[in-house]
């Protein structure tokens, strides 16, 4: 082999070992922002969570006070029907 050549292909595989080094810096900037990302996410779902369990309560206190104000309604209409004041 000529010293060209070999001059040229150790040029070549200064290259590629550069470029596979930033690729390697790359991926280790997007892993630390992926996990960044899937805490930011995990805190996220905790709190719809929590909002969607007060949303829960929230509704059946609701449906609960519509459901004693029409049993008081129609026992105080019975009341009077039968004449009980």
């Amino acid at each position: 082999m000529s010293d060209d050549l070999i001059k040229e292909k150790f040029d070549n595989h200064e290259e590629r070992i550069e470029q596979l080094e930033k690729n390697t810096k790359i991926l280790e900037t997007m892993n630390y922002r992926i996990g960044q990302m899937e805490g930011n996410i995990k805190s996220i779902n905790s709190k719809l969570d929590k909002k969607d369990e007060t949303q829960k309560k929230d509704i059946k206190g609701w449906i609960s006070f519509f459901i004693q104000a029409i049993l008081t309604l129609l026992i105080g209409y019975i009341a009077i029907k039968l004449g009980l004041k």
